[in-house]
C-alpha cells in the first residue's frame, strides 16, 4: 500500500513533490529546491558549494529561486560578434566567449569588466573579471554589412540548410565554429575517435532488431532452441 501511494504521488506531481518521514512531524511533503546557476558550470566544485544548504546553530541558508525568462530559440552562439547595448562599454563590439543559458547570460571577451583591488602580504593587486550581460536586451548581433546591431531571423537556403540573416540588410550571418561545441568544450569536427571506447558510425547504422509477432519469452525460446510440449492447464475464476 505504501508503494502504491508513492507511485500515485509521483504520477500526480511529476517528481516535483514527495513525502518524507520526519521523526517528530511524521510524513511531510517536500519540494525540490531550486538550483543556483552562475558562471560556474554544474560539474565544478564551486557550483556544488553554491548549492549546499548551510546549517548552523542560529540560521539556515536557503537557495532562492531566480526568475529567468525562457528563450526557446537562441540566436547568439559562442564566437559571435556582438555589440554591447548598455553600461560603460556601450557601443563596443566583442566576441562571445561564454553563454550561461540557465540565466540568459552572455560573456563578451575583454569587455564589461569589473575591477577589484585586494591586498595581502605581498601588496595590493587588481583583480579583473568579465561580468555577464543579459540576453537579448543588453547584447545584439552585429550586421556584417555596416557593423551595427541588428535583429536576425532563421530561414532555409536553396540547399535546405537553416541559416541566420540580418533583418536590416538581408545578409547571412554565418554560424561560428564554436557554435557546434559540446558542453565539455569539444568540437565535433576536431574530435578524434577512441578505437576502444567509441562506437563506430557503421555500428550505429547497422540494423540489429527485426520486429516480429512474438512475445519476449517466445523469441528467447526460438533463439535457444527451447521446445515447449506441455499443454496449458485450464484456469478458473471465482
Amino acid at each position: 500500500m505504501r508503494y502504491f501511494k508513492r507511485y500515485i504521488e509521483r504520477m500526480l506531481y511529476g517528481g516535483r513533490m514527495r513525502r518524507v518521514w520526519k521523526p517528530i512531524r511524521g510524513w511531510v511533503e517536500t519540494k525540490k529546491r531550486p538550483l543556483y546557476f552562475d558562471e560556474n558550470r554544474m560539474w565544478t566544485t564551486q557550483f556544488r558549494k553554491n548549492n549546499e544548504i548551510v546549517w548552523s546553530k542560529h540560521r539556515k541558508r536557503f537557495i532562492e529561486s531566480i526568475h529567468v525568462e525562457k528563450i526557446k530559440n537562441w540566436n547568439i552562439f559562442n564566437g559571435d560578434r556582438v555589440m554591447i547595448m548598455t553600461g560603460k562599454d556601450e557601443g563596443k563590439i566583442g566576441i562571445v566567449n561564454c553563454i550561461i543559458k540557465e540565466r540568459n547570460w552572455v560573456f563578451v571577451e575583454s569587455l564589461n569588466l569589473r575591477r577589484e583591488i585586494t591586498s595581502d602580504v605581498s601588496g595590493k593587486r587588481v583583480l579583473v573579471d568579465e561580468r555577464p550581460l543579459l540576453y537579448p536586451y543588453q547584447v545584439k548581433l552585429v550586421d556584417p554589412f555596416d557593423s551595427l546591431p541588428t535583429e536576425v531571423k532563421w530561414v532555409y537556403d536553396k540547399n535546405g540548410v537553416k541559416i541566420r540573416i540580418s533583418d536590416k540588410s538581408g545578409i547571412e550571418i554565418p554560424l561560428p565554429v564554436e557554435a557546434t561545441m559540446t558542453e565539455d568544450f569539444v568540437l565535433p569536427q576536431e574530435y578524434t575517435e577512441n578505437p576502444v571506447k567509441d562506437t563506430k558510425n557503421y555500428q550505429l547504422s547497422k540494423i540489429t532488431y527485426k520486429p516480429n509477432l512474438k512475445t519476449f519469452e517466445q523469441d528467447l525460446m526460438e533463439h535457444y532452441n527451447i521446445k515447449e510440449d506441455r499443454k496449458k492447464q485450464k484456469t478458473y475464476w471465482y
